[in-house]
């Protein structure tokens, strides 16, 4: 039997699934670490996944994103307009500490504050922003 590392993640119960589904979503199209095991308990549930063995872009390039390389701007974008786009998936937290690099991929790792669209309501203004061509990290999640 092979052994694979797995990350932890506990989080409260109440927002588990819709964390647990976005996830399951976006590492369909390769965007995130896969999901192996949800438990829940009491108020927690412990979500084991995939442990990608990287560092999140704010251990390797700081929290300026001047110090970003274009080419990850370029994939983060990527991965928010086509969640954004394909499943209606609004990814907010766009911060250097959700996004992990490994073998020259970007990955997403936290989707506690992703959320689906709501028609009555607009985008989020910064994903706007993002989305359009801005480089920067979203000041509403420092």
């Amino acid at each position: 039997m092979v052994s694979r590392k797995m990350y932890i993640k506990v989080v409260p119960a109440s927002i588990a699934d819709l964390e647990i589904e976005l996830q399951t979503i976006a590492a369909g199209y390769g965007f995130s670490p896969k999901i192996a095991e949800v438990e829940y308990y009491d108020d927690t549930c412990k979500i084991s996944m995939e442990h990608m063995e990287a560092e999140c872009l704010a251990d390797s390039y700081g929290d300026d994103p001047h110090e970003i390389p274009l080419w990850i701007w370029d994939q983060i974008r990527s991965m928010v307009t086509t969640l954004y786009e394909q499943e209606g998936i609004e990814y907010v937290d766009i911060t250097p500490y959700n996004f992990i690099e490994k073998d020259n991929r970007i990955y997403m790792i936290d989707f506690g504050d992703a959320r689906y669209t709501d028609n009555d309501k607009a985008v989020d203004w910064f994903v706007r922003e993002f989305m359009e061509g801005e480089n920067s990290w979203n000041p509403d999640y420092k």
